[in-house]
């Protein structure tokens, strides 16, 4: 009977170590697609910057190039430097910023997608060391069933002495024993 009701908790415990690693492994499946989602958009984000600053280079040529249309009308000869150099100005500090805020977009999504993979990686570790746990609880109640009277734990070797060092202490002893019955 107790080699049944041994077998039958060493069973239970291996399912239930299967099913802890493979929430591990699924934890980390979807943290790794996770990551992947977050690192495109933040790609996606880095091109829609890099869109902007094409439109805004794209709306300064305009200006530009109204600005020259203005001047050839009046009669001005010559380019209109003034004019052309506050645009132009403008057009670099706009493409400046977008170009900065694409690139940190771009890490930014990389940065949160690694976190989320490590985050992945340590709840699969999380749940090995649980189901390795598990299997370790499993097999020292069934040692206990099957062995009549063993024990699997440290045990106090005795009260303390007047010292307050232990029973044992100075003998070659640690102070606890191990027994098996």
């Amino acid at each position: 009977m107790a080699f049944v009701t041994a077998a039958i908790m060493v069973v239970t415990a291996l399912a239930s170590a299967q099913a802890q690693r493979q929430q591990g492994k699924a934890l980390k499946a979807k943290a790794d697609a996770d990551a992947q989602v977050r690192e495109w958009q933040g790609r996606i984000t880095a091109v829609n910057w890099r869109m902007k600053g094409v439109e805004i280079l794209q709306k300064h040529n305009r200006v530009a190039a109204a600005n020259n249309a203005i001047a050839g009308a009046v009669g001005m000869t010559g380019p209109p430097l003034g004019m052309a150099e506050s645009t132009l100005s403008a057009a670099a500090a706009d493409l400046s910023t977008t170009t900065s805020n694409a690139t940190i977009a771009a890490l930014l999504g990389g940065f949160e997608g690694e976190n989320l993979r490590a985050g992945g990686r340590f709840a699969k570790k999380m749940a090995d060391a649980q189901a390795f746990v598990t299997v370790l609880g499993a097999a020292g109640q069934a040692s206990s069933a099957f062995g009549g009277g063993g024990s699997t734990t440290m045990a106090s070797a005795g009260p303390p002495t007047d010292a307050g060092l232990g029973a044992g202490w100075g003998s070659g002893t640690t102070g606890f024993t191990r027994y098996y019955g």
